[in-house]
């Protein structure tokens, strides 16, 4: 059997472009939304913080797909995951084990 030729081509129903691009997109999408919160870039673009005397300290830190939240009230956690939820997919993961491959250990203090 020999090959047989066709004239028939793929069309992509989305440019390639748009999908390189929409880890940006969504990524400046979730800035706006942290932003919007009241959360504040400190060093690095990914690391969002917000800090209240009375209110007690919130991180969030992103990884490519990956959101790591930390805090000290367990109260504003819970209402940024909430608020979070309303404005994107998203899937808690509960208590973290591991992040870049360090494994996370916790201890009563």
């Amino acid at each position: 059997m020999g090959l047989k030729e066709t004239k028939k081509i793929c069309i992509p129903q989305k440019a390639i472009y748009e999908l390189i691009q929409s880890p940006r997109a969504w990524f400046g999408r979730y800035t706006k939304a942290m932003k919007g919160f009241r959360y504040k870039v400190k060093g690095d673009h990914t690391l969002f913080a917000k800090h209240l005397r009375k209110e007690g300290v919130t991180i969030h830190q992103v990884y490519v797909d990956d959101i790591t939240g930390i805090g000290n009230n367990e109260k504003k956690k819970e209402e940024l995951k909430q608020r979070l939820v309303q404005e994107f997919e998203l899937k808690a993961l509960g208590g973290l084990k591991y992040v870049l491959g360090i494994e996370i250990a916790y201890c009563n203090s």
